[in-house]
């Protein structure tokens, strides 16, 4: 249990951080922020007491959520994680053996 308080601590601290640095955040790294608030959660969730899987489940779903959001706001800007030029169709192939 004290483990899980010194992680909520950590956690609280970086918030602070992060909702000052977020005015001057693009969107990447917003959603760079997002996913490792989330792989945190999950780890957290394996981590924690049976007493908090509760708090730990709505944490995971909630920082779930941030991340699909700001994945489909950079989808609707067209931001993509590779490239255009570099995205090649996919050619399947069936042979006849």
């Amino acid at each position: 249990m004290l483990k899980l308080i010194r992680i909520n601590i950590y956690h609280w601290l970086i918030k602070q951080t992060v909702y000052h640095r977020s005015k001057q955040m693009g969107l990447l790294e917003m959603i760079e922020e997002s996913r490792l608030s989330w792989l945190n959660a999950r780890n957290e969730f394996n981590l924690g007491d049976r007493e908090v899987i509760e708090y730990l489940i709505y944490k995971i779903n909630a920082a779930e959520k941030r991340y699909m959001v700001l994945l489909n706001q950079a989808r609707a800007q067209g931001i993509t994680a590779w490239p255009v030029e570099r995205l090649k169709p996919v050619v399947l192939t069936v042979s006849s053996e």
